[in-house]
């Protein structure tokens, strides 16, 4: 499972400077004061009024696949954090849910008030609340759903205020993320740096107490939707909740990271000898492709059914034939000592999983073969906030000594980089990179 993540954590003065420029936000994390709003320049709430019930809105947003998605209101509890003008509240309510619309600004508190009185609806049936920026003021237990659309981006320290959610689920509740793509060529919006990949999301959220996740990127047009589940005495494997995420991405006709070899990679290839080589988690195909080319007979795996009909479509292109399988990197097994190499590039799992891989890594690598490792290093998040961002996931080089002991170290070196990926920015990051020799 390759993780490639942002993040971006602002101050709600910084939010708002940005609230102005794009449509369709929640304000779950905008300051209050007069001295905030007027220091930050932001356009007033009335202001912001107009891009939220914006006419075209519901083209877009989609609204009724978003409440699909979630599944059934009747008689659930949902809190609406960042309810703005109450877009979705009273949509949750028209659902048979229990709806508590929070938002940080008076604005839009007095608005719903007054929106809810001219509505009629049932007092016991919403509640408007006033929420901090720090915190979704959640007793224990007390809500089914949390929802919160194009307002995740906007809030500080995420890890603890997430934390909070998750206490304030009921057993089984579900938190709803619905916010904007990173998608290059998505120009509406909020800025790009501000954004969040899905798994920059599912990574933060994990570190929040979340485990299972339910991944969307096609539902919308512009937005993610992500369901997030507190954690339960259930185990969830990281290579679990990502797939329907990569399967959609690599079903597009792009290569997601072009499709020349990993630099670092290929001048390894070019040191030895062709034989038998090994690709984990390979994608759609870039460095497989490239080591037939040399020579090499190439056995690649990734649990994308998109991504090995990609790859196969670039062996094709490139003349050349590699063997691809539809497997995961916690359950592929071959017979041990097959290898002359196996390349392990940016692929990041933690715990017990990451330990359990790198045994069968070992174990698939004949004596005298090179295993080529290239992945984040623990200086990664000094460079980029993009890309994993917990310890636990990133290499340092006491890992490899660890896990590697039985082999001769030909390159072991942590680096400064500057990644080319296809038509992807410039990637400012650090990688760990080895070259080892089974003994």
């Amino acid at each position: 499972m390759s993780l490639k993540k942002n993040s971006l954590r602002l101050t709600g003065t910084k939010i708002c400077v940005l609230l102005t420029v794009f449509l369709g936000f929640g304000c779950g994390a905008k300051p209050t004061s007069t001295d905030q709003k007027n220091s930050a320049g932001h356009h007033s709430g009335r202001d912001l009024q107009k891009h939220l019930d914006a006419p075209n809105r519901d083209a877009w947003q989609k609204p009724k696949e978003v409440l699909l998605a979630i599944g059934s209101l009747e008689n659930k509890k949902v809190m609406d954090i960042g309810a703005g003008t109450g877009y979705f509240s009273y949509k949750l309510l028209d659902a048979g849910a229990e709806v508590i619309a929070a938002d940080t600004d008076d604005y839009f508190i007095e608005l719903l008030t007054t929106r809810s009185r001219e509505r009629a609806r049932n007092s016991k049936a919403l509640e408007i609340r006033k929420v901090p920026v720090d915190s979704p003021e959640l007793k224990e237990g007390e809500v089914d759903v949390v929802l919160l659309v194009d307002t995740y981006h906007h809030i500080d320290n995420r890890q603890a205020y997430f934390k909070k959610v998750a206490r304030g689920l009921k057993e089984g509740g579900q938190l709803v993320i619905v916010d904007y793509k990173k998608d290059s060529f998505l120009n509406e919006g909020p800025p790009r740096e501000m954004r969040l990949t899905p798994e920059n999301v599912v990574d933060e959220l994990t570190t929040a107490g979340f485990v299972d996740f339910d991944i969307r990127t096609e539902l919308l047009p512009k937005q993610y939707l992500i369901k997030a589940y507190k954690k339960t005495s259930k185990r969830v494997s990281g290579t679990a909740f990502m797939k329907e995420y990569w399967n959609e991405n690599y079903a597009k006709e792009a290569y997601m990271f072009g499709t020349e070899p990993d630099g670092y990679f290929a001048a390894q290839l070019n040191k030895f000898q062709p034989g038998r080589l090994l690709l984990p988690a390979e994608g759609e195909g870039r460095n497989a492709v490239y080591a037939a080319s040399l020579g090499w007979n190439v056995t690649a795996y990734d649990y994308s059914v998109e991504a090995k009909q990609k790859a196969l479509r670039l062996a094709k292109k490139h003349g050349v034939t590699i063997d691809y399988e539809v497997q995961d990197a916690i359950h592929a097994t071959y017979p041990k000592e097959s290898f002359d190499m196996v390349g392990f590039l940016f692929v990041h799992f933690e715990g017990d999983e990451r330990v359990m891989i790198h045994e069968k890594l070992d174990s698939h690598l004949k004596k005298g073969g090179i295993l080529v490792l290239e992945n984040f290093s623990t200086e990664h998040p000094k460079y980029n906030k993009q890309g994993p961002q917990k310890e636990s996931l990133l290499y340092a080089k006491e890992t490899i000594l660890k896990d590697f002991s039985n082999y001769e170290i030909l390159d072991l070196t942590v680096t400064h980089e500057v990644l080319h990926e296809g038509s992807k920015e410039p990637f400012e990051c650090s990688v760990l990179r080895f070259v080892g020799r089974k003994k």
